[in-house]
This record gives structure tokens, C-alpha cells and sequence, in this order.
């Protein structure tokens, strides 16, 4: 995994996806950037795939075609996805696809439009940023190489983190420097100034701290 963690497939699924394509097409990363987009199959069938899949496609008269390990073949609106070598800025991001998420289901260990728990929702738009390495967890997550402690005005990118009895135990970030969006009970926006419409009491008598991310990722 790109965070580290460990995970397992069993030797069933193994499938050498590409052996069979002429060398001259080329094979790329992309991430899905949207709340979901369909795979289309030759057969009319699709497969629903989520914000922040990353998917190894096959590029080539100017289609995007991923290939299933049973052999099945389907293709993808480019309009969807993030090159995983040119992504899109956090900024950019935030202003244009933010929203998207607003009402998505908290999920403990979700990082995915079936449902995000808070971690997995930053880690997972910052992967489709191009901050890879992002750790998974938000007690690790606020010990991160990319991000520095900040004081002042919060902009947009920023990341807040939530402590109780001085342990880490929520997370967000910042689209505008008044309101951050973050999951808990569900994706939504909040404000810790009393005087923005989306002031959160409950945030509020928490403990919090400003990080900024590295200038290259914003």
C-alpha cells in the first residue's frame, strides 16, 4: 500500500494484465477524482468505482481502458480521473471538487465514497493531490513530513487536528480560512468561530492545531 499498511490478495486473483497489449501503447496511473465513476465493458455492463481508486489503464486513441483480471476490458471517462504523475494542486482541488463529498456516510476505516472515517478522508484526497506517502492514521497523520505547525489565520489546504485529554482523535481541512470539512457522522463542513453559520459547539470545547502542508503540494 502507498501509506504503508499491509494487505493481502489471494494467488486466485493474480493476473498478468497488460503481457498481452503491443508494446507501443502505454500504461499509466490515474486516480478516480470524482465521487464515483463507471467502468463501461464492451457488453454494456459497468462497475461503479470511487473517489480515490487508483487504477493502472491503458492508454490509446485517446481512450482510457482498463483491463480486468478475468480478461474483461471497459473504459473510463478521462474527465474523471487525476494523473497519478500530474496531479491536480490541493487548492484547484478544493475549489472544484469538494462538494462532492458533503453527506458521504462516516465509516470507521473507510477512505472511499462508500464511506470515509475522518483520516481516510484526508489521507485520500491528498493522495489524488499527490501527497502520497500520507500517512493513514490522524495520530501519525499530525506527526507528518509534509506538514508544519502554523499560528494565525488558516487558509484553504490547511489541516486541523482535534485534541481530548491531549490525544489526537479527529481531523480536517480547511476549503476557505473560516470553515474545514471533515467526516463525522457524516462528510460535512464546520466552523470553530462562533460567528460563521457552520460554527460547531462540540469542536469547539476540543483542543486544535494548524498545520500547513508543504508549499509544493498547495
Amino acid at each position: 500500500m502507498l501509506d504503508g499498511y499491509e494487505g493481502w490478495i489471494h494467488s486466485f486473483y493474480s493476473y498478468e494484465l497488460f503481457g498481452k497489449f503491443e508494446k507501443n501503447i502505454n500504461i499509466s496511473k490515474y486516480w478516480v477524482k470524482k465521487k464515483f465513476t463507471n467502468l463501461i465493458f464492451n457488453d454494456g455492463t459497468s462497475l461503479t468505482l470511487s473517489f480515490g481508486s487508483l487504477l493502472p489503464c491503458l492508454e490509446f486513441d485517446n481512450k482510457i481502458i482498463i483491463k480486468l483480471y478475468d480478461g474483461r476490458e471497459g473504459e473510463l471517462d478521462k474527465n474523471d480521473l487525476s494523473s497519478y504523475e500530474n496531479p491536480l494542486k490541493l487548492c484547484e482541488f478544493i475549489d472544484l471538487h469538494i462538494n462532492q463529498f458533503l453527506g458521504i456516510q462516516y465509516l470507521w476505516g473507510g477512505k472511499s465514497s462508500f464511506g470515509f472515517d475522518c483520516s481516510g478522508l484526508i489521507q485520500t484526497i491528498l493522495n489524488v493531490c499527490g501527497v502520497s506517502k500520507f500517512p493513514r492514521d490522524t495520530s501519525k497523520q499530525i506527526n507528518s513530513k509534509f506538514l508544519s505547525p502554523i499560528s494565525g489565520t488558516p487558509s484553504k489546504g490547511d489541516i486541523i487536528f482535534f485534541k481530548k485529554n491531549n490525544i489526537v482523535n479527529h481531523v480536517g481541512i480547511y476549503i476557505n480560512n473560516n470553515c474545514f470539512i471533515h467526516s463525522s457522522g457524516s462528510v460535512k463542513i464546520n466552523s470553530i468561530s462562533n460567528s460563521s453559520e457552520y460554527f460547531s459547539e462540540n469542536l469547539k470545547s476540543m483542543k486544535n492545531q494548524i498545520f500547513r502542508l508543504s508549499s509544493y503540494v498547495k
